[in-house]
């Protein structure tokens, strides 16, 4: 844990990049959309320094110097330059203020009780991490080694292998792990992680208020988005921890929220430019949002006015270009392939694993059992009854939006449909051995572009019909009680310390929008001062909460002998190189997240990277990385789902070179060089 002294001046430090970056996002919202207020001018804004913030991290990361002084510094310059230059843009006058119809108090007050308990389900994921670690699978896989291989390396360049297995995951977009190693490096440890979704979570919820915000069907939108966030597939694997499938939507939803503010075309090139921005790191966050961003850019440049089809493709693609390419020309770069899961024509594509899981939801479209055993049942786990509710208002919205709305709503009606069609043929939606798609509920987050946007050209359609939209607003209030995934008595232990996050997470940007319209005076000053006060102390103490039980196991003998043993080793455990073939290895780093962690594997021409299949490729493997220590994974499963002994770790018990430590799980420790030429002696 970080001294009283290393977290205040950290907290500072990210205040001073938070202060400076600020600045710059809303003096580039001043000057690009001057005439912009309200709602759609913070999400413009919280756009603008996000893509600043980015833009410093990656060009930091690509010639090794992402460190935590460069970090602050160059951060610090790039806000309050971007601030200086916003000042000297020419004046413009020409940008129309975003519609604004008010929201009726009824539907209000609905909404804010949907996002209350919306909130409150997520903070309780939060608290869950806080109190033991983020445990989420592909936290613990990529998204967290690749986070703090950032923050170890100082460089974005290198493919961080972690594991033999068919999505590839090294090749994937990584800009919102290094989002978090930011934070790492900030603070020395990772406890701003599980905190970070609830913010991603914030930016999505403004941005679904903006997109109803012009017809004043800010609250049905919320509550449509709140539907598909509160069901299980998101509260399963959002809250609390490093996935990114939430920052993607959010920053897809901001960008169709400023194109619907600023009448896309009608917005001029200022407006695409800020779209594009939130489109561009959305790209470079997640693979699952390209398919509506390649339609909204097809749809913007076909359907723009005549003579303007130049302007309106530089604008909208140079941000999209700037922010996004980096993780696809790095591919390139090192394989000669932008995407080398897609296996691009002659393009040159690494070697798959020989296991098969990468199946589509449309591979199973016909198949009776699939429907029957996966298929149905995942639909309502996923979203309960109400299920069949929400595929007719998404397909039903986009269908009847793209026939009788204007230009803007027919395109975003492509694109919802576009989403809904991209996701059906996404590889791993039917996630699982031939025949068994037991992933298929989860991987439903990946449905959510096509079910919000689809969902929320409803409210446009209906203009001036208050009835019907008031109709609609209930109905959707019940599908959200009905889809919301219910509180368990495991979340119990939690739910006092997520009812203060909850009045914390909506209640700092209620009253900010309170003060911002009233005159600052002493008191004000002061009670800001106080409470910055109470929350530092309020970090501190959290944070010291989350350090002292992160990855901590119980003190059982069944347990002395498992992974997450392992887990609880390496808590104190600073600066150790450690081989591994553990999918779940984020444990393995350490609190300070200074252990090098490896995965032992097999590299091969064009990014392959396969599974060691011999006791003497693994010895040697050990031999050539000069490890501390080994901690095989105990057991691994078959594509069955079955549970067998993993061979590495009796490749690794049998050596003599090797330690294994008392309670501490599969852990051995490297006292010599292995003796490949033993193996078949050792068994």
């Amino acid at each position: 844990m970080t001294s009283t002294g290393q977290y205040v001046l950290a907290i500072g430090e990210l205040a001073a990049i938070g202060a400076a970056i600020g600045a710059g996002g809303l003096g580039l919202r001043r000057a690009l959309l001057p005439a912009w207020a309200g709602a759609p001018a913070r999400l413009a804004e919280t756009v603008l320094a996000l893509g600043l913030l980015l833009a410093t991290m990656l060009v930091l990361g690509a010639v090794h110097l992402l460190d935590k002084a460069p970090l602050v510094i160059g951060a610090i310059c790039v806000g309050i330059g971007a601030a200086a230059a916003a000042r000297r843009l020419p004046a413009v006058t020409t940008v129309a203020v975003p519609p604004r119809l008010p929201a009726s108090p009824v539907a209000l007050a609905a909404a804010v009780v949907v996002v209350g308990l919306l909130v409150l389900r997520w903070a309780i994921g939060v608290e869950q991490s806080l109190h033991a670690g983020m445990l989420g699978f592909d936290t613990m896989w990529y998204h967290g080694p690749f986070a703090a291989g950032f923050a170890q390396t100082g460089s974005t360049t290198a493919i961080h292998f972690t594991g033999p297995y068919g999505p590839l995951v090294w090749f994937y977009p990584q800009s919102s792990e290094l989002l978090h190693a930011g934070g790492m490096l900030l603070l020395g440890n990772d406890f701003l992680s599980p905190l970070v979704n609830l913010g991603w979570l914030g930016l999505a919820l403004l941005a679904a208020w903006c997109i109803g915000r012009p017809i004043g069907a800010g609250p049905a939108v919320v509550v449509i988005a709140a539907i598909v966030l509160g069901s299980d597939p998101w509260l399963s694997s959002q809250p609390g921890e490093a996935y990114n499938d939430i920052a993607a939507l959010a920053l897809l939803l901001a960008a169709v929220a400023i194109l619907v503010n600023g009448r896309a075309w009608q917005g001029g090139w200022r407006v695409l430019g800020v779209a594009g921005v939130a489109a561009g790191i959305a790209i470079g966050t997640k693979l699952t949002v390209a398919g509506p961003i390649a339609a909204l850019s097809v749809g913007l440049i076909a359907l723009s006015p005549a003579g303007t089809r130049r302007t309106v493709a530089a604008a909208w693609l140079s941000p999209i270009l700037a922010l996004g390419s980096f993780w696809y020309l790095r591919n390139l770069l090192l394989v000669g392939n932008p995407l080398p899961a897609l296996h691009l024509g002659p393009l040159p594509s690494p070697e798959l694993p020989p296991q098969r899981s990468d199946f589509s939801v449309a591979h199973y479209l016909f198949d009776g059992a699939a429907w029957r055993d996966f298929l149905l049942p995942g639909l309502h786990q996923a979203l309960g009854i109400a299920w069949p509710a929400v595929l007719a208002l998404a397909i039903g919205g986009g269908a009847l939006a793209l026939a009788r709305g204007d230009r803007t709503i027919r395109l975003l009606a492509g694109v919802a449909l576009v989403a809904g069609a991209v996701y059906l043929v996404t590889p791993y939606g039917a996630q699982g051995p031939a025949g068994h798609p037991r992933n298929f509920e989860s991987n439903l987050r990946y449905a959510a572009p096509a079910l919000i946007l689809g969902m929320a050209l409803l409210p446009w359609l209906a203009v001036g019909a208050r009835r019907w939209r008031a109709l609609l607003l209930g109905g959707l209030v019940v599908v959200f009680f009905i889809a919301a995934a219910p509180l368990e008595a495991r979340h119990g232990p939690y739910l006092k310390a997520a009812l203060a996050l909850t009045a914390l997470a909506v209640g700092l940007p209620f009253l900010a929008n309170v003060l911002s319209r009233r005159r600052i005076g002493v008191r004000v000053i002061a009670i800001g001062l106080v409470g910055l006060a109470l929350a530092l102390a309020a970090g501190r103490h959290q944070e010291s909460v989350y350090i002292e039980g992160r990855y901590r196991a119980p003190a059982t003998a069944a347990a002395a002998q498992s992974l997450p043993a392992a887990f609880n080793w390496a808590r104190e455990v600073r600066g150790a190189r450690i081989a591994t073939d553990a999918f779940r290895q984020y444990g393995l780093y350490g609190n300070r997240l200074s252990n090098r962690v490896a995965f032992l594997g097999r590299e091969g021409p064009h990014g392959s990277f396969l599974a060691i299949r011999s006791c003497q490729e693994w010895r040697r493997a050990v031999n050539a990385g000069h490890y501390d220590y080994v901690v095989p994974a105990p057991t691994f499963r078959d594509a069955a789902g079955g549970t067998h002994a993993a061979p590495a770790l009796r490749w690794t018990e049998t050596d003599a070179a090797v330690r294994q430590l008392a309670g501490a799980g599969p852990v051995f420790e490297v006292e010599a060089p292995l003796s490949p030429a033993l193996c078949a002696k050792s068994g």
